[in-house]
């Protein structure tokens, strides 16, 4: 599962402490990425 930044809406690692975009702290929301291919998890 990935976290999203509360303030660029972009996907970090679950362990981020901040952004890797924008610097910001990412929230702790978890988000289902799908594989764009396959349509997998």
């Amino acid at each position: 599962m990935m976290i999203t930044c509360s303030k660029c809406f972009r996907l970090n690692n679950p362990n981020a402490r901040f952004c890797d975009w924008c610097g910001a702290y990412p929230e702790h929301i978890s988000t289902s990425v799908q594989c764009t291919k396959c349509h997998t998890n």
